[in-house]
């Protein structure tokens, strides 16, 4: 959310979805920037989400939006 606060941006997305029938329990996630960008240098998150049959849905909250910045330009 532009300059408004993630968490209730997330929370919003994630109540609209759930009314129109888009989520399906077990394949959404919802993380930090920051663990998003820990857990892509544990495991390429690219190939694992590319092997996943059923759509799958992240929803990432940055509070940082200078790492998120930065991540974006390289």
């Amino acid at each position: 959310m532009g300059k408004g606060d993630e968490w209730t941006g997330i929370i919003k997305v994630h109540q609209s979805l759930e009314t129109i029938g888009c989520l399906t329990e077990g394949h959404y996630t919802i993380l930090k920037l920051e663990c998003l960008l820990m857990v892509n240098q544990l495991i390429d998150l690219s190939k694992l989400m590319h092997s996943i049959v059923t759509p799958y849905l992240l929803l990432i909250a940055s509070e940082n939006t200078k790492l998120w910045t930065k991540k974006r330009k390289t």
